[in-house]
């Protein structure tokens, strides 16, 4: 007997902040505009609202929310531990609806091994177990499980960049048969260049109570990986040098563990009025400040892919970057590059870009077409691609 579905989609990610939700939101999209012909089982579950990554999640959701097929199913659960429903509620659900395929999003949420249905998993990054102490103790130690059992229940994996893959072979040698790399993209929908810049840019200056509309844009989670409490030494070693009163330092993005330095930092350096802290900000915002940005900053210390540096060069905004990890990967030839733990790398960089117009334009040229070669349409046919391998 046939079973009633093709695929199970874990998408209780949809709401939230980062890179889990915006995968899922576009792989939702795109399953839908290209693969309606399957039985989609889309389970969600709803995860409370207790870290700044999920606070906003009613307004997240309504706008990544889609219509579905007739034909698909939506079952919705509201266990408040994540692990706890991989292990208990998941199978039953599984159990229950028999689909083929059971595709996962978050690196860890993986059945046991059942007869009828498979695994397709992705893991973006390796970052709890190649650099426990950029997480929390307790996550570090679960996600050593929890990661091992992932790469052993399931039965395709595909990861976002050649240097993800890189640490998923030299941790766990055995997924590499089964590994594959299908990189992210970009809504070229939403994030486009604009002619007006500076006009955006001086409205939300003024929405924002910005110093100047000429803003450096960090968009990152706070956390110390984020490394954004060396990148705001590194404005401040700029602004006495350049004797520079023209740009401030714009962060949007929520707050995660570890960041009351770069607060401190920032109030001891006397950069109150230039370094402005948003927050979270909603998806139609972001889009505005990577528009009217005078440059995109991101200097973390390490990616497993870097999303927001092609979404910024999708907007026309000149991108300065790290060098390292997934980072360099990623931007290519399209971003000005430093060395993240250099402090004065990363000043450098900064100058160049607000001394010379000429490079900016051209980081700005580059950008865009390097963000072209990036789209979710693309990355999604390609899932549907590992999905037909398993079904067909």
């Amino acid at each position: 007997m046939r079973n009633p579905f093709d695929i199970a989609f874990d998408i209780s990610f949809l709401p939230s902040t980062g890179g889990f939700g915006t995968h899922t939101a576009q792989s939702l999209r795109y399953f839908i505009k290209h693969d309606t012909k399957r039985n989609y089982l889309l389970l969600e579950n709803e995860i409370p609202p207790l870290t700044s990554q999920t606070q906003n999640r009613d307004e997240n959701r309504a706008a990544r929310w889609r219509k579905l097929p007739p034909h698909w199913r939506y079952e919705k659960t509201t266990r408040r531990s994540r692990l706890l429903w991989m292990l208990y509620d998941l199978p039953i659900l599984l159990k229950k609806y028999k689909p083929r395929i059971f595709h996962s999003l978050d690196n860890v949420t993986v059945p046991a091994r059942l007869d009828f249905c498979q695994t397709v998993l992705i893991l973006h990054d390796m970052i709890p177990i190649s650099h426990p102490h950029y997480c929390r103790l307790q996550d570090a130690i679960i996600c050593r499980w929890l990661f091992h059992r992932a790469i052993k229940n399931a039965s395709k994996i595909f990861t976002v960049s050649h240097y993800s893959a890189e640490q998923i072979v030299k941790h766990y040698p055995h997924a590499e048969p089964k590994l594959s790399i299908i990189p992210d993209g970009v809504d070229h929908e939403r994030f486009f260049p604009i002619e007006d810049q500076e006009r955006l840019a001086e409205s939300l200056a003024q929405k924002y109570r910005l110093y100047s509309p000429k803003y450096f844009l960090i968009v990152t989670t706070l956390s110390p990986r984020r490394n954004v409490t060396r990148f705001v030494k590194a404005y401040a070693e700029h602004v006495k040098r350049a004797q520079e009163k023209e740009t401030c330092l714009t962060i949007a993005g929520c707050r995660g563990w570890k960041n009351h330095d770069v607060f401190a930092m920032t109030r001891d350096l006397g950069l109150d009025n230039r370094v402005h802290f948003l927050d979270y900000v909603p998806d139609y915002e972001l889009t505005e400040l990577y528009q009217s940005a005078f440059a995109l900053a991101q200097p973390s210390l390490l990616e497993g892919f870097g999303l927001v540096v092609l979404e910024a060069m999708a907007c026309g905004a000149p991108v300065i970057c790290s060098s390292t990890t997934a980072l360099g990967e990623v931007s290519g030839a399209a971003a000005r590059t430093f060395d993240p733990l250099d402090e004065h790398s990363i000043s450098q960089a900064i100058s160049d870009i607000y001394r010379d117009d000429s490079i900016r334009k051209d980081l700005s040229r580059r950008g865009i077409d390097h963000a072209k070669k990036f789209h979710w349409e693309t990355t999604t046919k390609q899932v549907i691609n590992l999905f037909d391998s398993i079904l067909e």
